[in-house]
């Protein structure tokens, strides 16, 4: 058996109960952060009369309670849930008032989590026969998570989807958004969105916690986390949650990324993952980058050749230099080694040789020899005749046989 309270301020309340359609059933929002559906009323000096219901998750808007009133529809476990009184006179002032109730479970009692919704009216229910309807007026609800110990599943199963919102409106509910959501795996810049579906395949409630943890594969390393269900959500027994996270990324980025969910839940704590892939090339920024290397490197082939160029004119230049120093050196080497040869001298032509006196018809007539003083005996030549010496036409004249020469005869020595 368990007790409890609920506190009611008779000046304003939340979470008002509207009747949405002729069946028995009331919208209300059990998120603790949005905005409740109905209106704030003031229930100041009013009877208040409490009831026990169900409540299950809309299955046309997830994320809101739909409390259900059709005895058809109602579960045995409302049953358990007993208040102290079945009316209460809210004072005037607007003072808070403790309406307590008592919870007696069964043995028999389902294991698992139970879903009971505590409405508080302002006008008194109708019987006909066994069933007890709602008069439609002034109500107030609080939503009950009873679990029941025993043989309790746990178990949820993630989806982590990547993309882009064609359009995003942040006052319409996750389930609403996902509508809009386009599932990529390329992006030609960021930022890349993520979308989280949690199903329960339990038989409790789940309050998932976890991240998503983006890693670059292309570069090795940890991009960026992300957040999901930072406020706690509950997630019913046998039904779907739509989470929505912070975008991913901005300015320039590259690679293959690589998102991993990993959720943590129950009792005792357990995790679960999922992960998906997406790219992100930049196309534009990538073709400016390329255009500007491309450039680059058209501007150092051409300074390269260039300079190849030049380097080969001045290489040629010294080889030149080289050259030219080294025949010079070879040359002097060569006029050291060999002695200066002079120069030739001019040969003079031969005079043309005159025909001798015979050949003429003249007389020839040798001079005589004077007489010297010397010890050499004089000797007389005699005349040559005038007739020249017939002989072989074209035979060159000799000259007449002369007297022998006597042999010379070393100079007398005087006595001393």
């Amino acid at each position: 058996m368990g007790f409890g309270a609920v506190f009611l301020s008779t000046k304003r309340n939340r979470g008002i109960l509207k009747r949405h359609s002729p069946s028995a059933a009331w919208r209300i929002s059990h998120d603790k952060n949005k905005e409740y559906r109905g209106a704030a009323v003031s229930l100041q000096g009013l009877p208040v009369y409490p009831v026990v219901y169900n409540f299950i998750e809309d299955p046309t808007l997830p994320g809101t309670a739909l409390v259900v009133t059709d005895p058809a529809d109602l579960k045995p476990d409302r049953e358990w849930v007993k208040f102290v009184a079945e009316k209460i006179d809210l004072p005037a002032d607007g003072s808070r008032v403790q309406f307590p109730y008592r919870i007696e479970i069964p043995k028999d009692g389902e294991p698992g989590t139970h879903l009971i919704s505590l409405v508080f009216r302002t006008l008194p229910p109708q019987i006909e026969g066994e069933r007890t309807t709602v008069a439609v007026g002034t109500n107030v609800a609080a939503n009950i998570f009873l679990k029941v110990s025993g043989a309790t599943i746990d178990a949820i199963t993630p989806q982590l989807r990547v993309g882009a919102f064609a359009k995003r409106d942040e006052t319409l509910s996750p389930s609403e958004q996902a509508k809009n959501f386009v599932d990529k795996k390329l992006f030609f810049k960021p930022p890349v969105d993520f979308l989280v579906a949690i199903q329960n395949n339990g038989n409790t409630h789940q309050k998932p916690d976890g991240n998503i943890k983006i890693y670059n594969d292309l570069f090795g390393s940890t991009a960026d986390q992300v957040s999901v269900n930072r406020d706690n959500k509950i997630i019913l027994p046998g039904s779907t949650r739509t989470f929505l996270t912070d975008s991913f990324g901005h300015g320039f980025m590259f690679g293959k990324f690589r998102a991993k969910l990993t959720m943590i839940y129950g009792n005792p704590l357990r995790d679960v993952s999922d992960e998906v892939e997406f790219w992100i090339i930049p196309v534009v920024e990538l073709l400016i980058t390329l255009g500007v290397l491309l450039l680059l490197v058209i501007m150092l082939i051409i300074w390269r050749k260039i300079a190849k160029r030049r380097l080969e004119a001045k290489e040629k230049q010294k080889e030149d230099e080289m050259r030219k120093t080294l025949r010079q050196e070879i040359e002097r080497s060569i006029t050291k080694k060999k002695p200066q040869q002079k120069k030739p001298k001019e040969k003079k032509k031969p005079e043309p040789q005159k025909k001798p006196l015979q050949e003429r018809g003249a007389p020839v007539t040798k001079p005589a020899k004077t007489q010297t003083t010397s010890s050499k005996k004089s000797v007389n030549v005699p005349p040559q005749s005038a007739a020249a010496p017939k002989g072989k036409p074209g035979a060159i004249p000799q000259k007449p046989n002369a007297a022998p020469k006597k042999p010379k005869q070393p100079p007398e020595q005087k006595p001393s």
